[in-house]
C-alpha cells in the first residue's frame, strides 16, 4: 500500500448564522391580562393622549396601544371571557391598537404585511356590552407606515369594518380618497358576539366577512377595494367612547392575524 500524506485543512469559523423562520400566525392569548411595559419613547407607560404603550401577551406577541383623549386605565381589564380593552368610560376617550408602528422597523409577515408578498388576514371575535357607549369602532388593516392619527378618516389606506351605533359597515379607503362605508344590514344587540375577518389576497383584493358571510367593500362608488402592491398594512383596532357604556363594554375573546399560508384550521374562539 502506498504511503498516504494527510494534510490538515485550516479551520474555518463563521461568526454569523442564517436562520429562516417559517411564517406563523400571531394568535393572541386572551385567557389572562397582557403585561403593559413602557411607551414607544422608552418612558413609563402613561395615559397621555398620543402616547403609544406596549402590551405584551403570553407567547411573545405584542400590540402598540395609543391613547386617544386621556386614560387613567393604562392597561386592559380582566374578564371571564377574554380581555376587556375598553379603558375609561369617558366621552371622547378611546384607544387605537396596532400590530405595528411607524416608529419601529417591524417585521414583514409578523407585524405588518406587504401587499403582493402573499395573502394575509386578520380575524377578531368580540362582545360589546353597550353599543350606545361607543361613538365609533373600527377593525381591519391600515397603512402601517403612516404615523398615528386620532382622526381616523385621515388614514390614506384602510380595509375593514366600522361600527356606529348598532350599524356594522364595511369600510374602504384607498390612496387618500374619501372613506366608503357600506352597510351590511347586520345588527347585533348589546352583549352579542361579533366575528369580523378581513382578508387581503396576493393581488390586493379585499374580502370582508362578518360571522363567516362575505360583504362587499368598495374604494369608490361600487368599485371593489383592491389595495396597492407594495403597501405595508398592519392590523388595527380603534374605538372612541361616548361615556355611556360603563366598565366591561368591549371584550376581545379571540384575535389572530397572519399569512394565509401559515393559517391552521383551529378555531380562534376561546372556550
Amino acid at each position: 500500500m502506498a504511503d498516504r500524506k494527510v494534510e490538515k485543512a485550516p479551520a474555518e469559523f463563521r461568526n454569523s448564522v442564517t436562520h429562516t423562520e417559517a411564517p406563523r400566525v400571531q394568535r393572541y392569548y386572551l385567557g389572562a391580562l397582557p403585561a403593559v411595559s413602557h411607551q414607544s419613547d422608552g418612558g413609563a407607560a402613561t395615559g397621555v393622549a398620543g402616547d403609544a404603550n406596549l402590551w405584551h401577551f403570553p407567547g411573545g406577541n405584542y400590540l402598540w396601544v395609543t391613547t386617544i383623549g386621556t386614560q387613567t386605565l393604562i392597561g386592559p381589564r380582566t374578564a371571564t371571557t377574554g380581555v376587556d380593552v375598553t379603558g375609561d368610560a369617558v366621552d371622547s376617550d378611546g384607544r387605537q391598537i396596532d400590530s405595528a408602528s411607524s416608529l419601529a422597523a417591524g417585521q414583514d409577515g409578523r407585524d405588518y404585511y406587504t401587499v403582493g408578498g402573499g395573502a394575509f388576514y386578520a380575524k377578531l371575535t368580540c362582545t360589546i356590552g353597550t353599543f350606545s357607549g361607543m361613538d365609533d369602532i373600527r377593525f381591519g388593516f391600515r397603512l402601517g407606515t403612516q404615523a398615528f392619527t386620532s382622526t381616523q378618516d385621515n388614514y390614506t389606506d384602510v380595509a375593514g369594518f366600522q361600527i356606529v351605533g348598532t350599524d356594522i359597515s364595511t369600510l374602504g379607503i384607498l390612496n387618500n380618497q374619501a372613506n366608503v362605508a357600506t352597510d351590511t344590514a347586520v345588527n347585533v344587540g348589546d352583549g352579542g358576539s361579533i366575528t369580523m375577518e378581513v382578508k387581503v389576497a396576493n393581488d390586493g383584493a379585499v374580502t370582508c366577512l362578518l360571522g363567516g358571510t362575505s360583504y362587499p367593500v368598495y374604494s369608490v362608488g361600487t368599485t371593489a377595494l383592491v389595495m396597492d402592491a407594495g403597501d405595508k398594512l398592519c392590523m388595527y383596532w380603534y374605538h372612541l367612547s361616548t361615556g355611556a357604556g360603563g366598565a366591561g363594554n368591549i371584550v376581545w375573546t379571540a384575535l389572530e392575524h397572519g399569512l394565509e399560508s401559515a393559517r391552521s384550521s383551529k378555531t380562534i374562539v376561546m372556550t
